[in-house]
């Protein structure tokens, strides 16, 4: 029977802010995008009824489309940071309270009596795999904890990873060694946030029969014991290739992407004012959108391929953005009476507007490149 007496709370964690602000801009900037895609094509076809701006208008439903995406996205992802699960410890009892679907008007209540838990694991997950800028791969891991419980006359498994989050994992811990449940550790790996490795009815046999592990008497402080718990498993058992080495620094995204889109943003600066100069001096047709279109191609190949040991869909969207914010930009820096550079402008606002449906190519192209090297380094 449940105490009225809570030992301990622990409440998922919430978006770091440096993610929320990211998030933000780019929410904000897609919804501009979006809003500009309905807006702009009509004031251009408008003003200038003609092929271009006749294409310009299939433009409209794709921003449509978009706009209730982003604003649909955005909505679900504010109601999932502040509708967490949050777990109660009794002396016997842990309660969940967990949101399962977004939008939900209530959570779902549920309680694991100490008496139900049959065995509980603390094993490495893995948060991120990349290839480094070698080529090599590289795999960022943290810890999760598998719970197996009856419920209901039947075997459950309750999974809680902790992603770099060592102050949550020892209050876990802390809380099953006070009421003498028995811990162990395993090095296998059965979690990924990239892959789905297994099933849980897969996890839950291999936990339960065909996985190694030790016992663990927790000290206090998971993030000195865990060096300790990998020496005692070497001594246990011996080294094996899956085994995966104690959490290390995360290494983040962010750096390499910075330096891509800085780099692009330079590029594509000094391309823009250069194709200025060359207009004026008649090299190139001032109407002529095929140059600014052959730019934006060229920059997004090299911005991919900087990018290529840790390509990612998302990075599509992130070039579009950049192309977009420099379309606004260079338009909002030059005025009417500059008619060759204002006209230069347009053009590069116009094909910011239409390069996010060939963006793929350049994405596709790299990502072929990529798969190439793999393939050689494995040969």
């Amino acid at each position: 029977m449940q105490s009225s007496k809570v030992k301990y709370q622990y409440v998922e964690k919430k978006i770091d802010p440096f993610w929320w602000i990211l998030f933000s801009y780019i929410i904000s900037v897609l919804f501009l995008f979006s809003i500009f895609m309905i807006v702009g094509p009509i004031k251009v076809f408008s003003n200038n009824i003609n092929l271009w701006s006749g294409l310009l208008m299939l433009l409209i439903p794709l921003g449509i489309w978009l706009g209730i995406k982003v604003f649909s996205y955005a909505r679900g992802l504010i109601w999932r940071n502040n509708h967490l699960t949050t777990y109660k410890f009794y002396p016997d009892t842990i309660q969940l309270s967990k949101w399962e679907n977004t939008y939900d008007k209530e959570p779902t209540l549920t309680e694991i009596e100490l008496s139900t838990i049959q065995k509980v694991v603390v094993a490495p997950y893995i948060t991120n795999e990349y290839r480094t800028q070698h080529g090599n791969k590289h795999t960022d891991i943290s810890y999760i904890l598998y719970i197996i419980h009856d419920a209901n006359y039947k075997k459950e498994l309750l999974m809680v990873p902790f992603p770099m989050n060592y102050e949550n994992i020892d209050i876990w811990l802390t809380y099953f060694k006070e009421q003498n449940i028995s811990l162990q550790f395993t090095t296998e790996v059965l979690y990924s946030n990239e892959l789905n490795i297994f099933t849980d009815e897969e996890r839950m046999r291999r936990l339960e029969s065909h996985i190694h592990v030790i016992p663990l008497d927790y000290k206090g402080n998971w993030k000195q014991q865990q060096k300790e718990m990998y020496r005692n498993w070497n001594q246990t058992y011996p080294p094996e290739e899956h085994n995966i080495e104690p959490v290390g620094k995360d290494k983040s995204l962010f750096r390499p992407i910075a330096n891509a889109v800085l780099f692009s943003y330079a590029l594509m600066i000094g391309i823009t004012f250069g194709l200025i100069e060359l207009c004026k001096n008649g090299w190139f047709a001032v109407e002529n959108p095929w140059p600014i279109f052959v730019m934006f191609f060229l920059i997004s190949l090299l911005f991919f391929f900087i990018l290529r040991h840790y390509l990612r869909w998302y990075f599509m969207l992130i070039f579009v953005i950049n192309v977009f914010v420099f379309g606004i930009a260079t338009t909002m820096s030059f005025e009417e009476n500059e008619s060759i550079a204002y006209q230069v402008s347009e053009n590069v606002l116009g094909m910011a507007i239409l390069f996010p449906l060939v963006v793929w190519i350049p994405y596709l192209i790299v990502k072929v490149i990529r798969k190439a090297q793999s393939a050689r380094l494995e040969t």
